[in-house]
């Protein structure tokens, strides 16, 4: 199963971004903390409920944890029981439907060219295509 966890750090701080690019990668379900308390012990509620096979999405490592120690220390931990990690796509599913359809015009646009259209390397365009 896959997991979205997002962060604020402050009250004045909206999570709204953050869980509309999670959204976007198809999460089951979507965990948000209002703000860090900062106890090392304190641990996202995700995080309890990993299994064996789920894959933990974060908008950006920093909304996972405060220091780097700590991300590492977090990221170990994850790894033991056979979670795994990932980041939010790159492409949404509008874009790939997108790109699809460029694709299948009678004269396509490289793939180079669709790649710079949604600012993208060409590699995240191909791997994107596959799925």
């Amino acid at each position: 199963m896959k997991y979205g966890c997002g962060r604020v750090s402050t009250d004045d701080q909206s999570p709204a971004l953050q869980l509309a690019a999670l959204k976007e990668g198809r999460m089951q379900n979507h965990f948000q903390r209002r703000r860090f308390i900062g106890r090392d012990d304190e641990a996202p509620c995700c995080l309890k409920k990993l299994e064996h096979g789920d894959t933990l999405i974060v908008w950006k490592l920093d909304r996972l944890g405060r220091s780097l120690r700590d991300l590492i220390t977090m990221l170990d931990d994850l790894r033991a029981p056979g979670v795994k990690f990932g980041r939010k796509p790159k492409l949404s599913r509008q874009q790939i439907d997108h790109a699809k359809r460029l694709l299948a015009r009678k004269r396509p646009p490289s793939r180079d060219e669709i790649a710079a259209l949604f600012k993208v390397n060409r590699s995240t365009l191909y791997r994107a295509l596959e799925t």
